[in-house]
């Protein structure tokens, strides 16, 4: 076997190295890549090295890629590429990897279902249009989120009955 490089220099040497198997590997030799004139535009090394699978696996693989360039593999991809998305907000943004609470339902509850829930809140109020201050009821909101705080309503606790009058 051979591998013959763009100037129609032939490949010195063959090898199958265990670490990178089933791939082959085909070597050129030094002295001509050293003379090449062409030499920057094909390896940065003393000599060119080329690695590629064996003709039943390339085939296998070629297929694979076309297969996956169709309509209907695209869609599909495109689902798991949101799912991922999901899941890599999760564990990233709200500490989803590790569970906070021993029991199953607790974990279940407090940890999965609320947070899930926070994230669709989250969603829904980046899709909102920014709330409008003439309607009486979204002042307060809109106070509460101009002020760059994470509680619902911060200045509902100045409204609290004083301690006396029940």
């Amino acid at each position: 076997m051979e591998v013959t490089c763009p100037q129609g220099k032939v490949s010195r040497r063959w090898s199958t190295l265990p670490s990178l198997a089933p791939y082959v590997n085909a070597e050129f030799a030094p002295d001509d890549c050293r003379q090449c004139l062409v030499k920057a535009a094909c390896t940065r090394t003393d000599a060119r090295k080329v690695s590629f699978l064996p003709r039943d696996l390339y085939g296998i693989q070629s297929e694979s890629r076309a297969g996956q360039q169709t309509q209907k593999q695209l869609s599909r991809y495109a689902l798991r590429a949101a799912v991922e998305s999901t899941i890599s907000e999760f564990v990233n943004g709200h500490g989803m990897r590790q569970c906070r609470y021993r029991s199953q339902i607790k974990a279940h509850v407090v940890q999965h279902v609320l947070t899930a829930i926070a994230v669709d809140l989250e969603r829904i109020d980046v899709r909102l249009p920014p709330a409008r201050p003439d309607i009486p009821g979204l002042r307060l909101l809109s106070r509460a989120s101009s002020t760059g705080s994470t509680s619902p309503a911060p200045s509902l606790a100045r409204c609290r009955r004083p301690r006396g009058l029940n």
